[in-house]
């Protein structure tokens, strides 16, 4: 003993030099009796030797040493847990992993040698690992240092285990098993893992206030979690704690790599968060002077440039970045080549956009998506098509990539192409196959339960099928009009042909409409019907002809380009007719949010009657008058997403003219309401009620000489409640029937005969007394009921043929009109479109 304290005393103050003399200077018989203690201290020694060329960094030597103190020593525990760390900080893990496993086999139940691997694999975050290790250790041999560890690797693997399930899900969860280990005895390094686990499940003020609880516990904690505080008080706004902690935190200066650039992305962080963004330019180029080749700071100084708007320093210092090899993230990358296409730099955002491209992993889908989308802008088109084609190679022929690469092929006016690859959206086995016209019918159906760019793309194939289509169309149109009160009638059959052929990016259209149109019979024999046309009045009994039923033929013709705003069109009323003009219309439909608008302005022929659509031919001088032209500005707005409700409502004001007829003036107001009481893919029933307003500033009804023969009421206020049934069968056949009821009260003003000639007036007033008719026509207050029935339907019998029909009729007091259309209609490349409802009958162009 008293040998040994002499060795231990030697030693004392790490003077091993003196422990060697003092031990060589002992007899053979004194040396065996400390010779293991004299062995232990050898191995401390070179212990030592090794922590100071790790320090130096000169791991390799300090292996070597380590080396020679195990074969000297080698039931020395530590030995072996010094080394496994050497291995680690050099990156040979395995090897360290190897060392253990065979110095346990030759000592198994090695209680430190068992601690001493514990403590290594938690290191490496093998917790599991730590405590099979430590349940080797006999029960007699486990110490208080060996619990408490087991105790904390116990902790250690329900968080792992937690972090592994922590989701916002199952956030109830895991609240209860955090608060369930936060009664545990938790080391400050426990407590702040803990804490990263509450602000995982976004409990972010909470976890701020235990992982200061754990750095208040123990200063000494790595700077990670010191940094990671930090940037969870940015993160929540808090300018002022993360101004103090900024103040107080100093980094250390033995931090390493990973740790200094952890605080540089937090001062980055920092700045960015709470600088505007003139000092966030001076304070991230104030950094940038201290750290010049760091590339995540020079990309937060162009980012800075960028807000601040310097599109010139942002793409300079982009391109200084680029030229010493440094990248940048793509959205960056997408900004810059943004910046450059303003600055008209075109050759620079095409090869930023190609970079990228060539860069992006295969894994990086959204990567794929952006850059997939900035292609659209990409000057060179057959490049564009090309990286397209390198970005869908890379996404494994993705069906939502196809769907963008479609849209790219499309703005690069590759029609084909963007058809193919939107059939690959829908589905890539159809992307190159012939297919059926029923496999085209499904492939074109939009299915609410496919995936969105799934039913996108059916849209665009749908509006490609439709840009680039041409077709003809005739039709039948039988029409009639009875007036109930006056007698008069009106009786119309045309055939309307219409063209349309891709034109300018949008569809020409050339109609042409054969007419006939005719009216009752008059009698001049009979005092109340030959009064109440043109100048009868002044002939009664007297005029040339004993009767005259008006009969009139004629074809307009009309010219009309649109596209999906904007409708653009001129022509002539019915050429043939007594009465021809040029008749010409602009509309124009846009978006504002969820609701889209339109605005029409146009001059448009009034056909209620004879009169007013071709003019009349006077009895008593052969003069013509009529031919009303109305001249309108509209204004209309709608909501309509689709679901089950929508609102329209629209107003105008025209100025009506025609030959020998007196101007007048209307406005109206409407609007209404519907509801899809059915909304299903094939099937809608909707409901609806609808206001209407109008107002002439004169009642020009009739047909005597100077009035218009149209329905111009000074005031019409009504109301009706639409009901509409619309049915798709199949892939070929859609109908819809119509119904509905409605309530009107109507005022109109006296008028005179002849409202716009005084000396005919007052010659017509003069004859009172002989012909016993008076010149005017009594204004009326009225109200009413009414109703209408209407139904259409269209068949695809081909994918190029269709044919349709139209039928309506409305009954009122006074006013019972009927209507009907059988038409067909040829396009020139097959039809595979869902058929819409309702069906399209061909609409003439007095009406367009």
């Amino acid at each position: 003993p008293t040998l040994r304290a002499m060795l231990e005393l030697t030693a004392s103050d790490g003077n091993y030099a003196r422990s060697h003399r003092f031990y060589n200077g002992l007899t053979r018989q004194q040396q065996a009796l400390i010779a293991e203690d004299y062995t232990l201290l050898q191995a401390q020694q070179l212990r030592t030797r090794a922590d100071e060329l790790t320090a130096e960094g000169k791991l390799d030597e300090a292996v070597d040493v380590l080396l020679m103190a195990i074969k000297q020593s080698p039931r020395q525990s530590w030995l072996y847990y010094d080394l496994a760390n050497l291995y680690q900080q050099q990156g040979l893990v395995d090897h360290a992993k190897a060392l253990y496993k065979k110095t346990l086999w030759q000592f198994p139940l090695d209680a430190d040698l068992r601690y001493s691997h514990a403590l290594f694999l938690r290191s490496l975050n093998d917790y599991q690992g730590a405590l099979a290790t430590l349940d080797y250790i006999p029960n007699n041999a486990r110490t208080e240092q060996i619990n408490v560890l087991t105790e904390q690797l116990s902790i250690n693997t329900k968080l792992e285990r937690l972090s592994a399930n922590n989701t916002a899900t199952n956030k109830a969860t895991v609240i209860y098993k955090l608060t369930e280990l936060e009664a545990q005895p938790l080391t400050p390094l426990m407590q702040a893992e803990l804490a990263s686990q509450w602000q995982q499940i976004n409990e972010q003020q909470y976890a701020i206030r235990q992982l200061k609880k754990a750095l208040t516990r123990d200063p000494s904690l790595s700077p990670y979690w010191h940094m990671t505080y930090a940037n969870w008080l940015i993160e929540s706004n808090d300018k002022n704690a993360a101004d103090s902690w900024f103040a107080d935190y100093q980094l250390p200066s033995n931090a390493t790599d990973a740790e200094q650039s952890q605080w540089l992305a937090l001062q980055v962080n920092y700045v960015n968060r709470f600088s505007d963004s003139n000092q966030r330019v001076a304070k991230l180029s104030e950094l940038a002077t201290r750290y010049p080749d760091n590339p995540e700071l020079s990309e937060a100084l162009i980012n800075a440039h960028i807000e601040q708007g310097n599109s010139n320093q942002a793409i300079t210092r982009f391109e200084q970045h680029v030229a010493k090899g440094q990248t940048v993230s793509t959205d960056t990358a997408l900004a810059i080549a943004t910046l450059a296409r303003q600055q008209q730099r075109d050759d620079l955002a095409d090869r930023i956009i190609a970079g990228q491209i060539n860069q992006v992993s295969s894994e990086q889908s959204y990567r794929q998506q952006q850059l997939m989308t900035a292609l659209e802008q990409f000057e060179d088109k057959q490049s564009a098509i090309n990286l397209a084609e390198q970005l869908l190679a890379k996404s494994n022929n993705n069906q939502e990539l196809y769907y963008q690469a479609a849209a790219v092929a499309q703005a690069k006016q590759q029609t084909t192409l963007a058809q193919s690859w939107y059939r690959a959206a829908v589905d890539p086995d159809t992307a190159t196959s012939t297919l059926s016209d029923e496999q085209n019918y499904e492939l074109y159906a939009l299915d609410e339960n496919e995936a969105w760019y799934v039913n996108n793309a059916k849209r665009q194939l749908q509006g490609i099928e439709r840009d680039e289509q041409a077709y003809i169309t005739a039709a039948i149109n039988l029409s009639s009009q009875t007036s109930t009160q006056n007698e008069s009638t009106l009786g119309a059959g045309a055939t309307p042909i219409e063209a349309g052929f891709p034109l300018w990016g949008g569809t020409g259209i050339v109609k042409l409409d054969p007419m006939t149109i005719s009216s009752q019979e008059t009698r001049f024999d009979e005092t109340f019907a030959g009064s109440r046309y043109g100048q009868g009045a002044l002939c009664i009994f007297d005029c040339p002809l004993l009767s005259i039923k008006p009969k009139q033929q004629g074809m307009d013709i009309g010219l009309a380009w649109q596209n999906e705003q904007w409708r653009i069109d001129v022509g002539t009323t019915p050429l043939g007719f007594l009465v021809e003009d040029i008749v010409w219309g602009v509309n124009y439909n846009g978006d504002l949010g969820d609701f889209g608008y339109g605005v029409t302005f146009n001059k448009r022929p009034v056909t209620s009657s004879v009169l007013s659509y071709a003019g009349l031919e006077d009895v008593f001088t052969n003069q013509v008058w009529g031919g009303v032209r109305a001249t309108q500005l509209q204004l209309s707005l709608s909501h309509d997403l689709g679901l089950d409700w929508g609102f329209w409502g629209s107003t105008n004001y025209q100025i009506l003219q025609g030959k020998n007829v007196k101007d007048n003036q209307s406005y109206s107001l409407m609007g209404g309401s519907y509801y899809r009481y059915i909304r299903e893919r094939n099937t809608e029933l909707s409901l609806g009620l609808n206001l209407l307003h109008w107002s002439y500033k004169y009642n020009l009804s009739e047909e005597t000489w100077g009035h218009g023969g149209y329905y111009s009421p000074q005031n019409y206020l009504g109301a009706s409640l639409p009901v509409i049934f619309d049915k798709r069968v199949g892939h070929n056949f859609v109908y819809r029937l119509r119904a509905g009821v409605s309530w009107s009260t109507t005022t109109t003003d006296d008028i005179a005969f002849f409202p716009n000639d005084p000396i005919l007036q007052g010659q017509a007033e003069a004859q009172t007394a002989v012909t016993g008719v008076v010149p005017y026509f009594e204004g009326d207050t009225s109200n009413g009921l009414s109703y209408n029935l209407g139904a259409s339907f269209e068949y695809r019998f081909t994918p190029n043929w269709f044919f349709g029909g139209y039928f309506n009729l409305d009954r009122a007091d006074f006013y019972e009109p009927n209507y009907a259309q059988l038409y067909f209609r040829y396009y020139f490349n097959p039809v595979y479109s869902e058929l819409a409802f309702p069906g399209k009958p061909v609409v003439p162009y007095a009406s367009y």
